[in-house]
Order: C-alpha cells, then structure tokens, then sequence
C-alpha cells in the first residue's frame, strides 16, 4: 500500500511539474487561451500516457543526439578524404598524348579519378545533409502525432505517426521514428480532426479513421508537454509562434501549417497554381514550404536548380534566402522581373524602374492626367498585345523591316540596300527567324571579304602609333610561328607590321560581327514603334504615347511597360529565348505584374508548372494583375489545368490591427477573417506641425524599443518622403537604417522605408510618417495606404500634421484610439474627420 502510495505521488508530482511547464510555454502567447488550454490537456490525458509520451520523446532525443555524435567526426574525416584526393588527383594521373591509343587511355584514367573523387564528395554531401537533418530534430524531434486504421483493417493494424521536420529511422534502419511532414500520411495531421479522413498515397485515395491527435510542445529540445489538438492545430500554439518578434529572417513553421496553407503546398494536380489571400495569410510561406515538398515528392526528377522564384525586390530575396534550408533543401534560383529584364538588355537600354513610373503615377496633381496615365499602362498590359506582334512580325516582308547599314567609324561597310537585298535573297517559304538567320550568314561572308581590304586603310595606320603591349606580344609570337613557315621570306619588320596590321583589323570587325550575330543589321526600335503606331491610329491617347516611347528608346530608357512586349519582339525576330530546363516557376506579389508580363513569362518557361501568389488589394501598379478575376488567370493555362487556393485569415498581425486596417478597403474587407491574437489597439497620433511628429516618432521608437521591439519601420510614402524622414530622425535613433531600391539585405533594427519596398515584409511595429490626407487622400492611394498598414505584427501608429486621411473615416471609431501629442489648433476638424460620417458607412454598421 505504501509503495503504490508512493508511486501515485511521484505521478502526481511529474503532473504538477508539467502542467507548469506548459502554463509557462504558452503563457506569454494569449492568455485568455491558457484556461482553455490547461482545461483540455488536464481531462485529455491521464498521467500514464502523458508519462509514456514523455519517455518516448526523452529516447528519440537520446537516439538523435548519440546519433550527432557517432556522426559528425566522421563527416570531419570524411571532408579530410575528400581534400586528400582533390590533391592527389594529377600524382595518380599521368598524362600522356604521344599517340591516339595513348591520349585514350590518359583520358581513361582522369575519368577512373575524377568518377571516384565525385563519390567521395557525394558521400560527404550525404553525410552533412543528414547531420544538418539531426540537428534540426534535436530542437524538435516531432510535433504532432495521429493514429490512422485504415478502412477494411483491424484496430491492431492502427498506424501510430509521429511528425516532423524530416524522417527519422531507428538503429535497425527499418523502424519509423518519425515521419517528415511532407510524407502523404502527414497530410492527415493537417487537413483532419478525429473520425473519418482520408489521405493521397501513390497508389490513390487511402480512406480510413483518425483515432487520436496530438500537438507537442518543445522548446529547444527541451519537452514542454503535449495537448490533444482534436479539432484544429492548437490555436495557443500558433498565437504564441505569432506573438515572437520579427527579425530578417522569414520564419519557417511547419508544425502551424494551416489546413487551407497545407491545400495549397501539396496541390500537384494542376500546371498553374493560384494562392491569393490577404496581408499576412501566410502566402508566401506557404509558397516556399510548397517548394520544399515539391522537392521531396518529385526527388528523383525534380532538383532545386530546376526551380525559379521571382521576387518583389532584392531586399525581398535576402528575407526568405534561409527558408528552405531551414526545412532540408538547396536554396532555388531567385530573381527579380526587373533584374531580368535588365539581364536582357545588357548595356542596350536602360530599363525605368516600375517605382519611377508609380512615383510619377502618386505626384500627379491633375487628376484628367492621371486617369489618362492608367489608361494607356493598362491597354499596354494587354497579353493580346503579344498575339498582334506575332501576326506582324509573321507578315513581314524585306519592304517592311527597317534594315540597318554596317558601318565602322562611320564608314559603310555594308549598305541598307545590300543588307536588304541579302534578306530578300534568301527563301521566302522560311519564317521570319529563320531568313533572318540565313541572311546573317551571308552578311558575315561580306563582313569577311572586306576585312582583308582594310589592313591598308588610315585608320589602321593610326591605330599602329598607339598599339597596347598585349597585342605586341601577340604579333611576336605569331611572327615566330609564321617565320618557319610560308612566310620565312618576309622582313621580321615587314611581318611584324603586317601581322598587328590584321589583328587591329580583326579586333575592330570582331565587333562589328558580334552585332551581326545578334541581329543588330535589323532596326528594332524602328520596328517596335512601328507595331505600336499600326495598333492603335485612332487613339490620340495611345498615339502620344506611342511618341514617348520611341524618344525613349532613342535616348537609350526603355519604358517599363514596354519592355515585356518589346523582348518579345526580339525574340520572336531571332527565333525564342525559351528555358526547358526551368520546371517550376513561382511568382510571388503576382498582384504587381501585369497580365502580358505574366504569358511573356508562360512562354519563357514552356515547360515550367506555375506557383502565382498574390493580393488584389495590395495592387498598387496601374498595370497590375487581376488576381480576383478569374478569368485573368484562366487565359494562362485553361480552366482544365488551373487551380485556385483562397486564403481568408490574417496570422501576421493582432486581430486589433487587421480590423482597422481592413476597414481602410473600399468594400471593407468582407472576407478578410483575423487570428484571434489580442494587441494593443492601433493609435492615430495628431500633432501640430511636422517637427512635433517627427519628435514624436522618434520618442516612439526609444520606447518600443525599450518594451523589446527590435524590428520598427518608419513607413513614408515616397522614396523622397523617406530620404527626408531618415534625415529628420537619424541624429535621434542609434542604428536607424535608410531602406532603398539598392538595399539588399533586410535591415535589423529600426529603420525607414517607402511604403512600395514594404511589400511582402513585416515589422513588430509599423509607424506610418504621414498619415494626412495629402498623402493618402486619393482613390489611387488607398491600396498603398492599406498596404502600409497591414505590414505591422504588434504596434500600429499612423501620424498626422494635418487632416487625417478620408479613408480613416471608414474605420470604426473603436478600433483605434487617438493621441494628440500637443496644442493641435485645428484639433476639432481634425478629429471630426477620423470620425465615420458617410451614411452608407452607418447603414452598413
């Protein structure tokens, strides 16, 4: 009796520790849940299962860490073998070319050690790739468990399935210890509550039952406890992942994984995928954790080199440059569409920046221009527009191109007329690309027959007075060389004189040769604007436009809008730029391409699937993608081949701020749902002058910095607008950072940015600079304004020297609280005009 008093004790001591354990885990995450919580797990689980667990977790730990250790001096010795044979490589080789027979067996054996110094950096890749694997698991061996009986099957035959960042294997190398969550079987954890569920295998649908649910809760490899999470993933859990500070880094959190989010990775059924949701409804995670399991179902056939993701910006790119490493995989090639572009022109044109024409777009006064400016942006994203090039570039003819003379110094080397007549020579029954390809032969038969007719020419003679010590040296030889052959006769002098005489020439048509290859004899500018000129005559909108194009393209800019269509052109005069290798593209901030940059893309990657993420309501370009409007994506792939994932709920930021910032929409944001995480409300700050805002935000940012917020961004509407903030603030906050279009990593600690570099980051506290109606107070600034808002994870603060801007009329007078920081002498319209007064809003109240 006294022993099994004892042991009942000692249970209920382990109980009473955990239950403390996990009150302090999730504690600092929302503490109206803690009740709730504490309420489930104590009826949930009995002391001996809760022990059980416990154990099991404890030997996992165990295995895993004498798993490391056995391990990673191998991978040391393992990395010694490798740089052993790197150096051995040629002593064990003998090269040896004096006869055929000779050369094919020094080949056969630079092969023999190259094949085996290849395995031997294969086995330590594998080796570091799953100490890396370890270690992830050592700080959270597995977070969730279900128990599955498949139909048709007995209880005894239920599968127990531990879950998490990547497979484990016993000893035995047969055991399942734990299961990567992008297993098919995982799915279950994600998508279902106990009772009937059913998951996609290889082999089709398996159907059966979830007996049992589980969510465990470490904290660095430490076992904090564990609760059922029968109905949803535990909502304590995420409010506390949630409720963690930002830093530069993109988190990963697999365990989280929401069942809409866990749809959207794991659809493969369709080429083109299309996730759109609002601010902070984990798009983009969900995007690059898609990546991930793509990676791990197609592994035998899918590499992370074969992927590509374009990004907002570069600052973007360096943000969520650790994410899939964190979950197991090789980074995938990141861009951005402009540094694309700019890859593509080279030194031809300089490409304008999509913020130079949004800044033009958001400092327009006139109102009648403005409209006009949208007008002719949007007919120019048009993806019809690169079906019409087609069909003109299909009927060109040699009177139609506008060919271009071959000149060197001024000089004509081959005229217009006989650049055309080469074209016109050649078969009419080719297509367009391929006469332009026959007639760049012949042009550099041409070019070749007037090189020799140039060595005696003046320019060749000035150019002997100035010639660099390289080409010298190349003469020299070349004089050795040619001195035991047919030119033995010739004058060392002469032949020196000679040789530098053909290789000036050479470098100089060398030149003029690559610009044949490259098409340069066809005036594509010409054509281009050409195009544009017979699209729309009868537009005088689109024909002054038209104008400005074509004196952009003369001072050597090419437009943004433009560029898309005009690399179009190009390719389809020299015959495609396409990418097989590519097999997946992922498009992220889709809402901030236009639908011809989106087919350009298509047709770029001919055999790529496509992941597109986005947010209408975040669409601040004039051209921008209708991401609601289905049948914009639909002319991409076909209805049959696409995909839509709507995402509704808003993790990112407290439920306080999605509420104020959702309101901020022209419709309200009807489908827009928060988290359920409690903050502070957001605050307008009124003041009477801009020095006693900036005063005010730089005391602000001292005290939430205090309060241990180390991620604070001063959002300013314009690149200029935060140039000025910076300047006004710096002296005041230490380490204050200027965030531009250059800036290339994610700054971490305070800093100012303009609202369109924000995009797609978020920040523990977000103070908008100037929130009066000077700056958001048209209809074209609104979404830039909601934009702003919807990027802040605890704090909201929105400043104002003036009056406020309209849209906060919308808001609810609850949602927010109002904080004058001195004499404000307008105070009562101010403040009359952050109250709702349309009628329609109170109805809709």
């Amino acid at each position: 009796m006294g022993l099994m008093m004892y042991t009942m004790e000692m249970h209920v001591a382990q109980f009473i520790t955990d239950a403390y354990n996990l009150l302090n885990y999730i504690v600092s995450a929302s503490r109206a849940n803690v009740n709730i919580l504490f309420k489930e797990w104590f009826f949930l689980h009995p002391t001996d299962l809760w022990a059980a667990e416990r154990s099991r977790f404890e030997d996992v730990q165990r295995l895993i860490v004498e798993r490391l250790e056995r391990l990673e001096p191998l991978a040391g010795e393992e990395r010694d073998l490798v740089v052993g044979q790197r150096k051995q490589f040629w002593e064990d080789v003998t090269l040896n070319f004096g006869s055929y027979s000779e050369a094919l067996e020094t080949a056969a054996n630079v092969t023999q050690q190259a094949r085996l110094v290849n395995e031997r950096e294969r086995a330590h890749r594998a080796l570091v790739r799953q100490i890396a694997a370890l270690k992830r698991l050592r700080e959270a061996p597995y977070f969730g468990f279900v128990a599955f009986r498949e139909e048709g099957t007995s209880p005894a035959a239920e599968q127990a399935v531990y879950i998490g960042s990547s497979t484990l294997l016993g000893d035995d190398g047969e055991s399942l210890l734990v299961t990567d969550w992008r297993a098919p079987i995982a799915s279950l954890y994600y998508d279902y509550q106990p009772g009937d569920a059913a998951y996609e295998s290889p082999d089709g649908v398996v159907r059966g039952e979830l007996t049992r649910k589980l969510q465990f809760l470490t904290e660095r490899g430490r076992w904090v406890g564990a609760f059922d999470s029968g109905v949803t993933i535990g909502d304590a859990l995420l409010s506390r992942m949630l409720a963690t500070n930002s830093d530069a880094r993109m988190k990963t959190i697999v365990s989280t994984i929401q069942k809409e989010q866990n749809a959207a990775i794991r659809n493969d059924d369709k080429r083109l995928l299309v996730v759109h949701g609002p601010a902070g409804s984990g798009k983009t995670s969900a995007a690059l954790q898609r990546v991930a399991y793509l990676l791990y179902k197609h592994r035998d056939t899918l590499q992370s080199e074969q992927m590509l993701l374009f990004s907002p910006n570069p600052m973007f790119i360096s943000y969520v440059d650790t994410v899939l490493p964190e979950l197991g995989e090789e980074p995938i090639g990141q861009t951005t569409f402009l540094s694309y572009l700019e890859y593509r022109f080279g030194r031809e044109f300089e490409v304008e920046h999509p913020f130079d024409g949004l800044e033009s777009l958001l400092g327009e006064t006139d109102e009648e221009t403005a409209a006009r400016i949208e007008r002719i942006v949007r007919a120019k994203s048009e993806p019809s527009l690169l079906e019409e090039l087609d069909d003109f570039v299909r009927r060109l003819t040699p009177e139609t191109i506008p060919f271009r003379a071959i000149r060197l110094d001024g000089k004509t080397l081959v005229s217009r007329d006989a650049v055309k007549a080469c074209y016109a020579s050649t078969d009419e029954r080719l297509k367009v690309p391929e006469r332009l390809f026959a007639a760049k032969k012949l042009l550099l038969r041409k070019l070749s027959e007037r090189e020799e007719a140039e060595y005696e020419a003046d320019w060749v003679s000035d150019a002997l007075e100035t010639v660099g010590a390289d080409l010298l040296r190349r003469a020299y030889k070349e004089v050795r060389k040619r001195q035991k052959g047919p030119d033995a006769a010739f004058n060392e002098n002469t032949l020196e004189e000679r040789i530098l005489r053909e290789l000036i020439v050479k470098e100089r048509f060398e030149t003029l040769r690559r610009r044949i290859k490259r098409l340069r004899f066809v005036d594509v500018p010409a054509l281009y604007v050409a195009i544009l000129r017979s699209g729309r005559s009868d537009d005088p909108v689109w024909a002054a436009s038209t104008e400005r194009t074509a004196e952009a393209l003369k001072q050597k800019r090419m437009p943004y809008d433009d560029a898309a269509l005009y690399l179009h052109l190009r390719d389809a005069l020299e015959g495609g730029r396409e990418r097989r290798d590519v097999k997946h593209v992922l498009i992220d901030e889709a809402q901030d391409y236009s639908p011809l940059q989106l087919e350009y893309i298509k047709r770029l990657f001919p055999v790529a699937r496509m992941t597109i993420v986005g947010d209408f309501r975040q669409a601040i370009f004039p051209f921008s993608a209708a991401l609601h409007e289905t049948d914009a994506m639909l002319r991409l792939y076909g209805e049959a081949d696409t995909a839509f994932v709507p995402f509704s709920r808003c993790y990112r930021s407290t439920r306080d701020i999605v509420g104020f910032a959702k309101r901020l929409l022209a419709d309200g944001g009807p489908d827009i749902v928060p988290f359920d995480r409690s903050g502070d409300p957001p605050t307008v700050v009124l003041a009477e002058s801009d020095d006693a805002v900036f005063d005010a935000i730089a005391r602000d940012i001292g005290r939430l910095q205090r309060e241990g917020f180390a991620s604070i961004a001063v959002i300013a509407k314009t690149t200029a607008e935060a140039a000025a903030a910076f300047e006004r603030l710096q002296p005041h906050v230490d380490e204050l950072a200027l965030v531009s279009r250059e800036t290339s990593r994610f700054p971490k600690g305070p800093c100012v940015i303009p609202s369109y570099l924000a995009k797609g980051v978020e920040f523990d506290a977000v103070l908008i600079a100037d929130a009066t109606d000077r700056a958001y107070g048209k209809e074209r600034e609104r979404k830039l304004f909601y934009t702003s808002c919807t990027r802040a994870m605890h704090r909201l603060r929105l400043y104002a020297a003036g009056t406020p801007s309209p849209f906060l009329a919308q808001v609810d007078p609850g949602a927010y609280t109002i904080e004058d920081v001195g004499t404000f002498g307008r105070r009562p319209s101010a403040t009359a005009a952050l109250r709702p007064s349309s009628e329609a809003y109170r109805l809709e109240r």
